[in-house]
């Protein structure tokens, strides 16, 4: 039953770090570099099983 629903997952990552990182300094409480090594890692899990990983970046105009 998990393998079955997990052929009917994707990853969707929203990009904000463009965002983020101008309002926070720091992330809490993992840090910014623990946060794109866990994106990545996922990514990379999707990839291997061949599931579909979608990137969306969000930037408002303000910036």
């Amino acid at each position: 039953m998990k393998r079955e629903k997990m052929q009917k997952s994707a990853l969707i990552i929203i990009d904000l770090q463009a965002f983020i990182k101008k309002l926070a300094k720091d992330a809490v409480p993992y840090g910014w570099d623990k946060i794109i090594e866990n994106n990545r890692a996922l990514i990379s899990a999707f990839d291997q099983k061949n599931q579909p990983v979608y990137i969306v970046t969000v930037e408002p105009k303000i910036l």
